[in-house]
């Protein structure tokens, strides 16, 4: 007689025995799914992505120069530029040269300053052909700079009337796209108000006519005097 085999142990080999044959075939299987194919590598594609990388670190390697163009008035009025470079958009250009003209407003407070920037600009018409380029200037409206006033928050107002104005400017119908920035143009011109106690002699035209009161007294009270 053969030995007494208990059914829980009897299972238990059936179903090894299974597993082994199902990972059996499933190697002989898995030996004949082909090995995946390659894409094609798209040259043009790598050639764009290599300019991309390269324009973006170079703008990252090469730091904006500003420097003082023009001065009049003995000091009193000042233009500080920063040349423009290829294959910048206009935000990523205002964005890169902030930390220099922060600066530049830091240090020149108690005056009225705008912000010009002048972009190449192009059309094509559309008949012919013929592309069209110019310079076109996007500035500010002047604000005073005074010892309390955020330049940061001055450059940000700045930034946002810039791209709107560039924005309004190519949605008028007349084509033009952006290609390039020239320059951006800081202007600045010494603010002082006038003050009480203070006298400017009238012209002399003015004068000859006799009829301006123009007083000249040594307290404050001018208005008082003219009357």
């Amino acid at each position: 007689p053969t030995p007494y085999v208990a059914p829980v142990q009897q299972s238990t080999s059936i179903l090894n025995n299974v597993k082994a044959n199902i990972n059996s075939f499933a190697n002989w299987l898995r030996d004949y799914i082909p090995e995946k194919i390659k894409k094609p590598v798209n040259n043009k594609l790598e050639a764009l992505k290599s300019k991309v990388n390269n324009i973006f670190n170079d703008i990252k390697a090469k730091k904006y120069e500003i420097k003082e163009t023009k001065s009049a008035l003995k000091g009193v009025t000042k233009q500080y530029t920063i040349d423009g470079r290829a294959g910048v958009d206009a935000v990523t250009f205002m964005n890169a040269v902030k930390p220099q003209v922060v600066t530049v407003l830091s240090q020149n407070r108690q005056t009225k300053t705008n912000i010009v920037l002048s972009c190449e600009m192009e059309r094509v018409d559309i008949k012919s052909g013929e592309v069209t380029t110019a310079v076109v200037p996007f500035a500010t409206n002047a604000e005073v700079v005074l010892e309390l006033t955020d330049i940061n928050e001055l450059y940000g107002k700045a930034v946002d009337k810039i791209l709107e104005s560039m924005a309004t400017f190519q949605m008028r119908g007349s084509n033009w796209r952006f290609r390039a920035i020239a320059k951006m143009e800081i202007n600045t011109f010494v603010y002082k108000p006038m003050k009480g106690s203070s006298y400017i002699p009238l012209p002399q035209k003015l004068a000859n006519k006799q009829a301006i009161i123009n007083m000249k007294n040594e307290d404050n009270e001018c208005f008082k005097w003219c009357i």
